[in-house]
């Protein structure tokens, strides 16, 4: 394998080989310990059964989500009609079934449900899509609200947009997101959307934070207020820093990734603290 890289920020494609390499090594130990078959199945362990098959897969219920103001928990799960997102309580081995997707009306077609956030007592969810990932680690996809008691559907923001960082406020009537370095809060009640910032591109961040700036530390930069009235972001301003080069072999055609990196004794990037009022 080919691996070149220019800059200081060689560690974040370096990530994605150790990560290719510790899959290789934990499947060439796993054919090492089982060499003749499988044990319940009497099959001969290769490389198919190890990554394209579920055999050795645990399965585990996703996205666990603790309930608030109580003591049960939501998770999604599969049977044999599909996805569904069930609850139950800690005390209990009993699953109450909140919401099964089959009965969803208005979802792609091709809908996979990846993660939700749910305010019970609004009875409001917030149903993920299809995660992407982008070279800088970012992770986005589409968001849809589901009425439980309606029984209505609509997007967050528009169809298919692409959403990071999604978070319902604690009260559960709003929701907050980043879009292209902007930060936008939607009122589930009436539909409608505001911008809390309008001022970010490729040199000013709010919300989120730069490549360059994420190597140590996650990329979420706001938060709301207890009490669902504010929202408290970070607000990076890049624009007086220089592009560093990055060439990315891990890609079918080498591209070079150009980001702002400071290097030693050159000037870093403006930080501020913002503070922003829903009722302004």
């Amino acid at each position: 394998m080919s691996f070149s890289l220019v800059g200081p920020r060689a560690g974040m494609s370096i990530k994605k080989l150790y990560r290719l390499t510790t899959a290789v090594l934990c499947a060439a130990l796993i054919v090492l310990m089982f060499p003749a078959s499988h044990a319940a199945t009497g099959k001969q362990l290769d490389m198919q059964t190890i990554f394209a098959s579920d055999t050795l897969t645990a399965q585990l219920p996703m996205a666990i989500r603790w309930l608030p103001n109580s003591n049960s928990y939501a998770f999604i799960d599969t049977d044999e009609k599909g996805q569904r997102i069930v609850s139950r309580a800690a005390d209990s081995a009993q699953t109450k079934i909140a919401l099964a997707l089959r009965d969803v009306d208005g979802l792609p077609a091709d809908f996979t449900l990846t993660d939700f956030q749910w305010q019970p007592e609004n009875s409001v969810l917030l149903l993920q899509g299809a995660v992407t990932t982008d070279w800088q680690g970012y992770r986005s996809a589409p968001w849809y609200v589901y009425q439980i008691n309606k029984k209505t559907l609509r997007p967050l923001g528009e169809e298919s947009q692409q959403l990071q960082l999604v978070k319902l406020s604690p009260g559960g009537r709003y929701v907050g997101f980043v879009v292209d370095n902007n930060i936008y809060t939607v009122d589930l009640e009436s539909g409608k959307s505001k911008a809390v910032t309008s001022d970010g591109d490729g040199n000013v961040f709010n919300g989120v934070f730069d490549y360059g700036s994420t190597e140590f530390g996650s990329v979420d930069g706001w938060r709301w207020s207890p009490n669902s009235e504010q929202i408290a972001f970070w607000r990076m301003d890049a624009s007086g820093m220089p592009l560093y080069p990055l060439i990315d072999e891990l890609q079918n055609y080498s591209e070079v990734r150009t980001f702002h990196y400071p290097n030693t004794s050159e000037k870093h990037a403006v930080n501020r603290i913002g503070v922003y009022a829903l009722g302004s």
